[in-house]
């Protein structure tokens, strides 16, 4: 019986039967799983107790084959700058993350500063061997507002201001709570 490694446990049914055909029932054995989690030989044990106390333990094998490079992707395509290189998740086809014994980094391309980054990452452990490369997206820290005041004609808001690594900061505002016909207005820093 073969698998294909997701980072989760492979339990295959068990089912006993005695030399005439007829299924032993579960309460005379217990089962034991060895090995059944990463990519390789697996093994499946049934030991006997009860009635059938005396007989000798089955084992049998199952493989566990490595998960394919090409289903990994980024759990996020954006991340928000930190000041320190980003190392986005990864995470396989059933959603588990991976750990640094599935993959090491190759090369990085500006993922230290806001903007679009790259990271080239090659593929090891419970994968097939492989290189791939992703692109996400490094966002500048979110700001708050430190006051909104209602004018004749409009408004006037103020905010913390964010030095680092920020060009401008986009407002967006509504008569609508839904913001449907909203307004966006772009407002430029240098600092």
């Amino acid at each position: 019986t073969s698998y294909t490694y997701n980072g989760s446990a492979k339990k295959p049914t068990v089912t006993v039967k005695d030399t005439n055909g007829a299924t032993i029932a579960k309460s005379n054995y217990t089962v034991k799983y060895t090995n059944n989690t990463k990519a390789g030989t697996a093994k499946v044990t049934v030991t006997f107790k009860g009635a059938y106390a005396d007989f000798k333990s089955l084992s049998k094998t199952l493989t566990i084959t490595k998960a394919k490079a090409s289903t990994i992707k980024l759990n996020s395509t954006s991340y928000v700058y930190t000041g320190s290189n980003i190392t986005p998740v990864f995470k396989n086809s059933a959603g588990k993350k991976l750990t640094t014994a599935d993959y090491s980094i190759v090369t990085r391309t500006k993922t230290k500063t806001v903007g679009t980054a790259k990271i080239k990452v090659k593929f090891k452990g419970n994968y097939t061997t492989a290189t791939r490369t992703f692109t996400f997206k490094i966002l500048p820290k979110a700001t708050k507002i430190s006051s909104l005041t209602a004018l004749n004609n409009g408004f006037k808001v103020k905010w913390k201001a964010q030095k680092t690594q920020t060009t401008g900061y986009e407002i967006k505002y509504s008569k609508s709570s839904s913001f449907k016909n909203s307004t966006t207005k772009t407002v430029s820093t240098k600092y």
